[in-house]
């Protein structure tokens, strides 16, 4: 994993999370991309509640609790595959490496959930310049979406780690030191 600020912990969702992912803000105006991906977020947990998605949160929190970035992860059964749904981070915290180390622990979850999937999936807009970066950093292979030349579909092996997810029943978080 890459340096985590100092300030920062990622852990699974919990319910009392729930307002600040229906009011997280990650989208900019002039990023299309950034809406879309702010709208999964701010729609998943209604949609994994109503049992519409096998899909898991991960957030990034601060040292107030206040939430500064989230993963939305997990197996699509009608694709077949593992996906990333979703992942933002708010303004004030991009190029910190916030981003890369919610990716990582996604990947890291999904690995530990047994599925039959070597590779995660994701489509980036061809001008998310820095989720492409990213996804170099992580050894990821792209290529043109088949329905959408604006569009990449991005794989990334799943590979366990020694880090995991915190949860209500193990309070360490994910940190590189």
């Amino acid at each position: 994993m890459c340096k985590l600020p100092r300030d920062i912990s990622i852990r699974l969702f919990h319910a009392d999370d729930k307002a600040q992912v229906r009011k997280f803000a990650c989208a900019n105006p002039s990023e299309k991309w950034t809406k879309a991906a702010q709208s999964v977020i701010r729609d998943a947990p209604s949609v994994i509640a109503a049992g519409g998605s096998d899909a898991s949160i991960a957030v990034a929190v601060d040292a107030e609790d206040r939430i500064v970035g989230v993963v939305v992860f997990g197996f699509d059964p009608g694709a077949g595959q593992q996906l990333i749904h979703a992942l933002g981070v708010v303004k004030d915290r991009r190029r910190q490496y916030i981003g890369l180390n919610l990716k990582e622990a996604a990947l890291a979850e999904l690995a530990a959930s047994h599925r039959p999937q070597a590779n995660v999936f994701s489509e980036v807009h061809k001008l998310n310049h820095a989720m492409l970066a990213l996804n170099d950093k992580m050894g990821a292979e792209r290529k043109r979406h088949p329905d959408d030349s604006e569009t990449f579909v991005v794989f990334v092996a799943a590979v366990p780690v020694d880090d995991e997810i915190a949860d209500d029943r193990d309070p360490a978080v994910i940190r590189a030191e």
